[in-house]
């Protein structure tokens, strides 16, 4: 071989592309600094949808997709954990000083001003943020704006996303609020739900529109389906809480709603149909007890995913003992609203004073509940909890992308 000569093989795309989706994103970052052509491949949108579909399935396989625990405390801070597992016990990852470094990297603000983070959701390794911005006053903290962020820990992309325009200046921002995050398959978006309030005079009524945001024309969009909304006077509709947990399934979002009439209150499911931007009440499993908060004692209801399939989590608590019962739906209509139900199983008598209520789960069946604020993990095999010592208010699940913002 002559001095000059370089020796090496010229693999096909496709070939390449297989190797490089089972390669973290740490590394293909690197990779792209090789040559033109690598960089090109990786850069490629159906690259990072293959290299993204691949991850998933790698820990799929593992029985494992790690979830992004995250616990929202105004007087504490912000705490964030990825949590996973390694030969056979949970590691948990602290990621709060990097959540708060990219962010700082693209929101300057005052020095006076304290900045604060919720997260209401993860979709194909992208986390959305809701920021709360309170300036410092000597009398304490004024609620100062709120703006969404998205972010991606892989690539260290952080984007500021602001609100629509306040349709009703009454209320901070607007009353804005966001009621999901998403990835749509059909379109390659990533797109945001909010709901923004307003006062309909003279009967002062206080109507809920929901706008839609899309991160590839970077705007929002007004839906023209606005079947919520609540009534000052007469019944209305409100979803009760946002989601604790993953919701979103084949293009479908869900939430629990809330329906208050002459007679009292019921709680249903909720759907929106993303494709064709249609809300849909349905009825819960038949003889499932209708949520009652109290202090101590009551029911509440969280609706996620367990094992990938859409679950209705019923706890009741009584007198310092619960229980969760886990219901999958086995049955959906062409909008996706549930219609059939399955009852898999119920938890053993947990015996706490504050909870226990579901936050989540694992693909190996293993619950994720919150009992006095803090995570514990419930072995359903050997209805066995253990105390993993870290707060917890939302859990997501998340696995890393090159998705760009």
């Amino acid at each position: 071989m002559n001095a000059g000569e370089t020796n090496y093989i010229l693999l096909p795309n496709d070939l390449l592309g297989g190797i490089f989706s089972r390669l973290p994103v740490k590394d293909l970052l690197r990779l792209r600094c090789v040559c033109r052509s690598w960089c090109a491949l990786i850069d490629d949108f159906s690259f990072i949808l293959t290299h993204h579909r691949a991850q998933y399935a790698i820990h799929k396989a593992d029985g494992d997709v790690p979830l992004l625990i995250w616990y929202h405390d105004l007087a504490c801070g912000d705490r964030c954990y990825l949590l996973s597992k390694h030969q056979g016990g949970d590691v948990l990852l602290n990621l709060i000083s990097d959540v708060e470094r990219d962010r700082n990297y693209v929101l300057t603000v005052d020095p006076n001003v304290i900045v604060k983070a919720l997260c209401k959701g993860t979709a194909n390794g992208i986390i959305c943020f809701e920021i709360i911005l309170f300036h410092k006053e000597r009398s304490g903290y004024d609620l100062y704006e709120y703006r969404l962020g998205l972010w991606n820990p892989a690539t260290r992309d952080f984007k500021i996303v602001a609100y629509p325009k306040a349709p009703d200046q009454r209320f901070p921002q607007g009353g804005h609020v966001v009621r999901g995050f998403m990835y749509d398959a059909m379109s390659n978006d990533f797109k945001i739900l909010a709901t923004s309030c307003i006062v309909c005079d003279p009967d002062s009524y206080i109507s809920l529109a929901y706008d839609i945001y899309s991160l590839s024309t970077n705007s929002w969009k007004r839906l023209s389906n606005q079947p919520i909304y609540l009534g000052a006077r007469g019944p209305g509709l409100a979803i009760v809480s946002p989601s604790t947990m993953d919701t979103f399934v084949n293009g479908v979002y869900y939430w629990i709603a809330s329906l208050s009439t002459g007679d009292g209150t019921k709680d249903w499911i909720l759907s929106f149909h993303l494709s064709t931007e249609t809300f849909k009440l349905s009825d819960a499993p038949q003889g499932v007890v209708q949520p009652s908060l109290h202090l101590y004692n009551g029911s509440k209801w969280e609706i996620g995913l367990y094992k990938e399939f859409l679950a209705l989590y019923v706890t009741q608590n009584l007198e310092q003992v619960g229980s969760i019962e886990i219901w999958v739906v086995t049955e959906f209509d062409n909008l996706g609203a549930p219609i059939a139900w399955q009852c898999l199983f119920v938890t053993s008598p947990i015996h706490v004073q504050y909870g226990p209520y579901a936050v989540g789960s694992r693909l190996d069946g293993d619950l994720l509940v919150k009992i006095a604020d803090t995570l514990w993990v419930y072995d359903p095999r050997t209805s066995q909890c253990r105390d993993l010592s870290v707060k917890v208010g939302y859990c997501f699940s998340y696995v890393e992308s090159l998705f760009p913002l």
